[in-house]
């Protein structure tokens, strides 16, 4: 009889630890914490070479280039800024992106684009370049690249599925993908994998500090991984679970919506 993988992530809630953001990020890697040189850990300064910005660089770059385009200055709040600079960072390693280079990259093409970031949002702030992702995405790499593939995950899943990382497949790929991955591939009813979830979610949703913020990877992913196709599972989990998500929308990642225009991963695989 088979175990309904679903039913091993609620199990798992209680005897596995929350893995770490680093470990959600890429589980099969940890993330190695880039050093600085001693004379600017404790200043201002953004460093010369882009492989020592920690994310409180990325922030005070921010604010630099905000005063170059925008005039006036930027006062910086790192509790919140660096919440978005890690988002920033999560959407360029899911896509295969050097997440530094990337990341300023993004800042750089909001601010030459800041015309339609201010028609839409009303404001040019960290806070409206996060919903520019995708679009940053299509229009730099995609429309770019003559010989663009769609991102194989694919492979990623099966590996984690085999080493037993049932429970990271959702807090790594979302709810659409894991879900229709589960439904396809190993012959879970999709009624069976609600059901599961939300008890899971329910579980997280009432735990430790730890596993709300498990929880809100999960969502924040199902967000993230869009644009989606048509024929997946759960592209309604917004509506499915309608009554947890509420915790979650005033969260900087929130987006009511999935991102639109052409896909970045190749879905295909998990319908076949």
């Amino acid at each position: 009889m088979k175990i309904d993988p679903t039913i091993e992530l609620v199990r798992s809630v209680y005897s596995k630890p929350v893995p770490l953001q680093s470990e959600l990020s890429n589980p099969f890697n940890s993330n190695k914490r880039r050093k600085k040189t001693a004379n600017l850990q404790n200043t201002n300064e953004i460093p010369e070479n882009i492989n020592e910005w920690g994310v409180k660089d990325f922030c005070r770059y921010f604010a630099q280039e905000y005063k170059s385009n925008i005039g006036g200055m930027y006062k910086i709040t790192f509790s919140s800024d660096t919440t978005l600079i890690h988002h920033f960072q999560e959407f360029m390693e899911d896509n295969k992106l050097d997440k530094l280079e990337h990341t300023k990259k993004f800042i750089d093409w909001c601010f030459l684009n800041k015309a339609i970031i201010l028609q839409q949002s009303g404001h040019v702030l960290l806070t409206s370049f996060r919903q520019f992702l995708n679009r940053y995405y299509q229009d730099t790499i995609a429309s770019k690249s003559t010989s663009f593939t769609l991102i194989d995950i694919y492979s990623e899943l099966l590996l984690m599925d085999k080493n037993g990382k049932q429970r990271e497949i959702y807090s790594k790929f979302g709810i659409p993908i894991a879900s229709t991955y589960f439904i396809n591939k190993k012959n879970i009813t999709e009624e069976s994998v609600i059901e599961n979830l939300k008890i899971l979610f329910e579980t997280l949703a009432e735990g430790t500090s730890d596993q709300k913020r498990l929880l809100g990877d999960v969502f924040q992913k199902s967000i993230n991984r869009s644009p989606y196709i048509e024929t997946m599972n759960l592209l309604n989990w917004r509506e499915v679970f309608l009554d947890i998500i509420a915790k979650y929308k005033n969260e900087v990642w929130w987006k009511e919506e999935d991102y639109p225009g052409n896909p970045r991963f190749d879905f295909n695989k998990l319908i076949e």
